[in-house]
């Protein structure tokens, strides 16, 4: 009797011991790690510099922090608040993305400065601000929510990721026309012209920088003749392009063949009876949040990113001809031949160079014929 009793203790010693190593674990899962966004802007700020830096950190009870995975969120542009008691359609709405989102990134750092969009003007910038001093200062914004979580060294993640929402705010880069243009002046150039010009992007922190690409339009247009010769639709025409002209392409500001800060525009038609003739030239600069410089403007020098062109045949090249007996000649677009008697047997050593810079333009090659009876037969 006493035999039994001892086997069936040492059964019940041996079940204990297996179950018991499975309770433990059953009661000791691992717990997800918790995640806090130590620094940035305040959640819902209403207004922040677009280069916005964030700080994160992370704790694990039962383990470590493996690393950290983040969604920055960028809102639609019509979305202008946060507030629940505005208006519903424009209100920001924040969801926690789903943790199998594609857009998670995984990082092991615990901070970043992120360069987010700013990219929309809730301003028409054909109506001039109450206020003058505002004019140069539109500004652009758009709203975005961060989410970071972190990660163990399980591969858990936290279930309530940390997050703000922020609306990050810019002011628009701006370009002006080089010289030949001048500010103020309608531009008179021949059916080929080269325009160049320089910009800045101001930060918004006091500091600035270079636009990061740009874009330009030439559209024919009229002038009113009883006006001292306006522009028609001016500026409007440059806000609603006409039918058949269209903006080039962004070029990079840095672009190796200098397509960022200079374009070359063929083909345009001379002055005549019919209204031909007439131009508007404008460029528009964007910097790094997205901004698009939104004003256009002819007459403000440093400003300047249009230009009003006229184009005629009695602009050229400016070519210097000279020779060490015959003297030193000039010619002008449209100049006439110059006659010159020599004497037989006398040697001409001919030295010429041009100049085109008054109108934009390069020189890039010359020619010269001798005995041409018809010096417009090419």
């Amino acid at each position: 009797m006493k035999r039994w009793i001892l086997t069936a203790l040492t059964l019940t010693l041996v079940c204990g011991c297996g179950d018991n190593e499975i309770g433990l674990e059953k009661r000791r899962p691992n717990s997800p790690p918790e995640t806090t966004l130590a620094s940035g802007p305040p959640d819902s700020t209403t207004g922040t510099v677009y280069q916005v830096r964030l700080f994160w950190s992370g704790s694990d009870r039962d383990g470590t922090i493996d690393h950290y995975d983040f969604i920055l969120i960028d809102h639609p542009p019509i979305t202008s608040h946060i507030d629940e008691r505005g208006d519903p359609d424009t209100r920001v709405v924040v969801e926690i993305p789903d943790p199998l989102d594609p857009r998670w990134t995984g990082t092991t750092s615990t901070d970043s400065t992120f360069i987010t969009l700013a990219d929309t003007l809730r301003f028409d910038p054909r109506v001039p601000p109450e206020n003058p001093d505002e004019e140069r200062e539109l500004i652009f914004e758009r709203w975005h929510t961060f989410f970071v979580r972190a990660v163990d060294n399980e591969g858990d993640y936290d279930p309530t990721p940390d997050y703000r929402s922020f609306n990050s705010t810019n002011i628009a880069p701006y370009a002006w026309l080089q010289p030949p243009i001048k500010a103020r002046n309608a531009f008179e150039g021949p059916p080929v012209i080269v325009f160049q010009w320089d910009g800045i992007d101001p930060v918004g922190d006091g500091t600035f920088k270079d636009p990061v690409a740009s874009r330009h339009v030439i559209i024919p247009t009229e002038v009113d003749i009883d006006e001292d010769n306006i522009y028609l639709n001016f500026p409007d025409s440059l806000y609603t392009l006409p039918v058949g002209s269209r903006w080039s392409p962004w070029r990079r500001w840095d672009a190796v063949d200098g397509s960022g800060k200079r374009a070359v525009v063929r083909g345009l038609n001379r002055i005549d009876g019919q209204g031909n003739g007439h131009y508007i030239f404008a460029v528009q600069v964007m910097d790094e949040a997205g901004a698009i410089s939104p004003l256009f403007d002819w007459q403000t020098p440093g400003r300047n990113n249009v230009a009003m062109v006229r184009v005629t045949g009695a602009v050229g090249p400016r070519l210097r001809v000279e020779d060490r007996f015959l003297g030193t000649f000039v010619f002008g677009g449209g100049a006439r031949p110059v006659k010159l008697d020599i004497a037989a047997g006398q040697p001409l050593e001919f030295r010429w160079a041009a100049d085109a810079s008054h109108y934009g333009g390069e020189i890039v090659a010359y020619r010269y014929g001798w005995n041409i009876r018809d010096p417009e037969d090419p």
